[in-house]
């Protein structure tokens, strides 16, 4: 709107100037109406630089509407997410009270056990909505931080893999880490990386049934590239470019706010890195990211 102001704004003082009179016909097109010139070269002239002023005007109007449009899906788009929000946020809170009531009449131990798993998981889920939130909120606001650490890779996947392999209830999955035969030391951002990884493979456990899910990296030059790769239903080639959208769930059925690979997109362009996805529907998916590859040097003693 302020760029359409000070289009017109200067296409009014040039006529002033000049004093030509102006009018707007039917079709939004600048007509001269009894306007007196020094001569014909300055005529054609001041109509072409007329004309000009108003292509830059409906250019600029067009993209005022494309910007509304944009605006007033984004803002459909959290009307949705919050409506999502309500029911993802209640739903794990209910199973939370209810079952807290149960655990305490549990007749046996092996029934107080379930209870307690059932207790644990829903905590972990909604502890996910609220960190999902959180991180979005500042990454809206530009405050999400990062420090970079010292680390050996090797162990961090590994350490990683250890824990995920304790949310995986089906029975027919399997989940591998493929590491480097030596140690890699590097200087990285430890915890947004371990954050982005847990939120990969969180997925990849989600939607395989059965198979297996790989977690590893690779040096590439001077980037380090990771990957976790899954035996799990899939996607179409279709749904490629939204996945690292936010609020988008691809399965409205699986538990999620549509937030977390927005978040991890953001996170590893923000380390210097890009994200992908390589997936086949039925066949399953590999999700990848890069960073700058910063290796730390060790003393042999130190090893």
């Amino acid at each position: 709107e302020a760029i359409e102001k000070s289009v017109v704004k200067d296409l009014l003082e040039y006529v002033k100037e000049y004093k030509y009179k102006l009018k707007l016909n039917y079709k939004d097109k600048l007509v001269l109406n009894a306007a007196t010139f020094p001569d014909e070269e300055d005529k054609v002239k001041t109509i072409e630089e007329l004309e000009e002023l108003n292509h830059q005007l409906q250019v600029e109007l067009r993209k005022a509407r494309a910007a509304q449009a944009q605006a007033e899906a984004a803002n459909q788009n959290k009307s949705v997410f919050l409506a999502n929000m309500s029911h993802e946020i209640r739903t794990p809170l209910n199973v939370i009270m209810g079952f807290s009531n149960l655990i305490v009449t549990a007749a046996t131990e092996e029934e107080k056990r379930m209870y307690a798993e059932v207790l644990e998981n829903n905590c972990s889920l909604l502890l996910q909505l609220i960190n999902d939130i959180l991180d979005l909120s500042k990454i809206e606001s530009g405050t999400l931080t990062f420090a970079e650490e010292e680390m050996e890779l090797n162990i961090l996947l590994e350490e990683l893999a250890s824990a995920m392999r304790t949310r995986i209830v089906a029975e027919e999955v399997i989940l591998n880490c493929v590491t480097l035969s030596a140690p890699c030391f590097v200087v990285a951002e430890k915890k947004r990386l371990s954050q982005v990884l847990i939120n990969l493979l969180t997925n990849a456990i989600k939607f395989t049934t059965k198979g297996s899910i790989r977690l590893g990296y690779e040096i590439h030059g001077k980037m380090l590239y990771f990957y976790v790769a899954d035996t799990g239903c899939g996607f179409p080639e279709s749904q490629k470019q939204k996945v690292f959208e936010r609020f988008v769930r691809l399965d409205s059925a699986k538990p999620g706010t549509g937030l977390g690979l927005a978040i991890c997109r953001t996170i590893v362009e923000k380390m210097g890195g890009c994200i992908g996805v390589e997936s086949e529907e039925g066949k399953g998916s590999c999700f990848w990211f890069t960073i700058p590859y910063i290796p730390l040097c060790i003393e042999k003693n130190d090893i």
